[in-house]
């Protein structure tokens, strides 16, 4: 699955890049392009598929930043994006049963799974 991904800062920083992994907790992106740590960002996942697909947007914060991208970890999400990235990584997970614990555990967005 290829899913392209846009970072977008409050001071209007844009960066584009690809997945290259994917969790409830936070995903890390492929780009040239950096941003400093604890930078909060809005995440936008498109996923490129043949069929129309809804984005997914989550905010988060940049939790890692490395010669080969930006790790970003999910702080928030709306109630339709938890379920698409919920599907989109138990669809691509080899241990299904791995997601729905990582899902249970993750505190922020157990909130928000349960409003």
């Amino acid at each position: 699955v290829h899913i392209a991904a846009r970072l977008k800062t409050q001071g209007g920083v844009m960066i584009q890049g690809k997945v290259d992994n994917l969790s409830i907790n936070g995903t890390y992106v492929v780009s040239e392009s950096r941003l400093p740590m604890g930078t909060e960002c809005e995440v936008t996942l498109l996923l490129n598929a043949g069929e129309e697909v809804p984005p997914i947007t989550v905010m988060g914060n940049v939790a890692r930043v490395d010669d080969g991208g930006i790790a970003v970890e999910f702080r928030s999400i709306d109630t339709e994006s938890l379920e698409h990235l919920h599907n989109m990584v138990l669809y691509n997970a080899p241990n299904a049963d791995g997601v729905e614990q990582e899902l249970e555990d993750s505190i922020g967005l157990k909130r928000l799974k349960h409003t």
